[in-house]
């Protein structure tokens, strides 16, 4: 089973499944198949991947582990050959660059330790996954058709939605980091920006707020969702322009932005 929450599972991961290809074939071909996209387009996609290597020394680098940082050290050139073939072109044969089996079983290790002492987050179901990515799809829908939304800021809700939803799609790659970096540019294109700012109170964007809400307590396995969402309610409040809270003749406080 991959550990997809810590960079060295991703890694690790992903290299095994190279190691599945076709030896004979290229290496170019081989990534093709492995990242899910054209030959032509390898190199766009590819840069991120080899990221992971440096990621998984500095994680294990912050993981107060010191056990793990001569494995790293050790084998850390072999797990870059396929990103870097020193001597190879990229249309060369697979198995002439793939690390041998000593070093994906080190870096196997590794994937489990900080699994076991360092995850950056939970990793849900597949069917969870589509599950929440329906949500981004129908609320990029739904931004897209509200009336009460400028359209500038429609076009910058939309792109920080479609981020979101591109992370969720390559969480064997980024994991729960990517996503809930992606959410906070989404949560702060709603709290940063003056013209969104003054949209707040739209219902639409309360929406998109909850939907975040909601992935996001299912990829940092923290807090209960709904505790999170009236947390996230009251930030909307205090930011939110319009009247502050005033109270009626009981004593009771009115909310400026309506019942969550």
């Amino acid at each position: 089973m991959p550990y997809h929450d810590n960079p060295a599972g991703r890694l690790h991961d992903l290299l095994t499944r190279l190691a599945e290809q076709p030896g004979d074939g290229t290496l170019s071909d081989a990534w093709a198949t492995v990242l899910d996209v054209a030959a032509e387009d390898i190199a766009v996609r590819l840069g991120e991947v080899a990221n992971l290597i440096q990621e998984t020394q500095e994680a294990v680098n912050n993981a107060g582990e010191d056990a793990l940082l001569p494995m790293v050290g050790s084998f850390r050139d072999s797990w870059a050959q396929p990103f870097f073939p020193y001597n190879y072109p990229f249309k060369d044969r697979l198995d002439r660059v793939l690390p041998d089996q000593n070093s994906l079983n080190a870096l196997g290790v590794v994937s489990a330790h900080l699994h076991a002492i360092a995850p950056e987050g939970a990793i849900p179901s597949e069917s969870e996954l589509e599950r929440r990515k329906e949500d981004l799809r129908s609320l990029i829908d739904e931004v897209g058709t509200a009336t009460d939304i400028p359209d500038e800021v429609k076009h910058l809700l939309i792109a920080r939605l479609r981020d979101v939803e591109e992370a969720i799609e390559h969480l064997s790659i980024g994991g729960p980091g990517a996503i809930q970096r992606a959410m906070e540019a989404a949560m702060g294109s709603v709290f940063t920006t003056p013209e969104a700012h003054t949209a707040a109170r739209s219902p639409t964007i309360k929406n998109m707020v909850t939907t975040l809400l909601v992935i996001w307590s299912i990829f940092s396995a923290g807090q209960p969702v709904h505790d999170s969402i009236e947390g996230w309610g009251d930030t909307i409040q205090m930011l939110s322009p319009g009247p502050p809270a005033s109270a009626d003749p009981d004593g009771h406080r009115e909310d400026p932005i309506g019942p969550r």
